[in-house]
């Protein structure tokens, strides 16, 4: 081994062995706090909370709040707007279910004619002497 390298391992080691030192009194240091740490903290934890409530300063905030509100109700429209394209659509819907209804109801009414009507004729058949097959 060189000299060199025998010289940068023992500075190592003293570095090294610095730490270890400055870390044990660190802990020793930390181990004398942590009781009194501990107890202060279960203290806080323990402590009652307390406010002060200043019944001037809550009316004022309610003043403040009923304003607001105030000023919220003016501002906002007071009937419902709906836009043109709902109301078309809606018009166009309901326009086009009664169209259907309507028509169903046409409908109806040719089948039972067109029923009528061959019943008629059915029966004129059957008078003149023509015998169904079934």
């Amino acid at each position: 081994m060189s000299k060199q390298e025998k010289l940068s391992q023992q500075t190592l080691l003293e570095v090294l062995t610095a730490e270890i030192e400055t870390m044990k009194f660190a802990s020793k240091k930390v181990n004398e706090v942590a009781p009194a740490v501990s107890r202060k903290l279960d203290e806080v934890k323990n402590m009652e909370f307390k406010a002060d409530i200043n019944p001037n300063q809550i009316n004022q905030i309610e003043a403040i709040f009923k304003r607001f509100l105030s000023r919220l109700d003016e501002k906002l429209p007071q009937r419902i707007l709906f836009p043109k394209w709902l109301l078309i659509l809606l018009f166009l819907t309901f326009f086009s279910l009664v169209a259907s209804v309507g028509y169903n109801f046409i409908q109806k009414a040719e089948i039972e004619a067109t029923t009528e009507t061959a019943r008629y004729w059915y029966d004129t058949a059957v008078e003149y002497g023509y015998k169904p097959e079934n």
